[in-house]
Formats: structure tokens, C-alpha cells, sequence
């Protein structure tokens, strides 16, 4: 693989996941009770609404942009670590809910998955990241 597919494919990761926030983010914000239904959840109250939009439309859309950036430099380590972090945080939040409460249901095993291997493929993207990548052309 030459560099430069190397870097456009890492982009492309990085941009793709920032997509999918970000239409989760708007989906959630536009159906709220849609979405959350689809999670299980039931936004019966303010308090559940107010809970269930900072996390799915803000924290989401934060993550969406935090991600986009990544992609725009896809050398800068700091960004990425911040990405990886993001979503390892979810696979470890998960874990403590499977140790505490049990495995998820079918309805979040995919995206429980998902979150994991994109734990591993971030983590791998990051220790790949060449030491000298700040001088890798742009």
C-alpha cells in the first residue's frame, strides 16, 4: 500500500465514523423518540429527554466533530488518541454494565460489536501512526 492510500484510507475511517455520529446525532435530535425506542429507552419525562439529548445529539455531534477533524489530520496523534478514547470509553462503559447488569440484549449486541472492533482498528491506527508523520506529505 502506498503512503498516500495509507493516509486516504485512514481519513476515510476516521471520516466515515464522524458520519455516522453525526447522522445520529440529527436522527435523534429530529425523532427522539424514535431512536431512543429503538435503544429500549422510553423519554417519558424532561429529566429522560434532557439526559437522552446530551448524549445522543450533543455528545454525539461533539464526537462527529471530533472525528471529522481527525480526518481533515490524519497525522495529528493527540486527535486521534481523543477518538480512540471516545469509543473505548463506550466498550468500557459497556463492560461494567455486562459485569453489574449482564450481557446486552440482541438489540445492542451490533452496535456493542461495533464499538469494540472500532476500539481495536483506532488503537492499531494509532500505534501505526509513523513517528515522523508530522513530515509525511500532505
Amino acid at each position: 500500500m502506498s503512503p498516500a492510500l495509507g493516509w486516504r484510507a485512514r481519513q476515510g475511517v476516521l471520516g466515515l465514523v464522524g458520519a455516522v455520529y453525526a447522522l445520529i446525532a440529527v436522527a435523534s435530535f429530529v425523532a427522539p423518540d424514535t431512536m431512543a425506542a429503538g435503544l429500549g429507552y422510553r423519554l417519558d419525562n424532561v429529566d429522560a429527554r434532557n439526559e437522552y439529548s446530551a448524549i445522543y445529539v450533543g455528545l454525539w455531534l461533539a464526537t462527529a466533530l471530533i472525528f471529522g477533524l481527525s480526518a481533515r489530520r490524519p497525522r495529528d496523534r493527540s486527535l486521534l488518541l481523543v477518538c480512540l478514547l471516545l469509543i473505548a470509553g463506550q466498550v468500557v462503559g459497556r463492560l461494567a454494565a455486562a459485569a453489574t447488569a449482564g450481557l446486552p440484549t440482541a438489540r445492542l449486541l451490533p452496535p456493542s460489536l461495533i464499538e469494540a472492533v472500532g476500539t481495536l482498528v483506532l488503537f492499531l491506527m494509532l500505534l501505526t501512526l509513523p513517528r515522523d508523520a508530522d513530515d509525511a506529505p500532505r
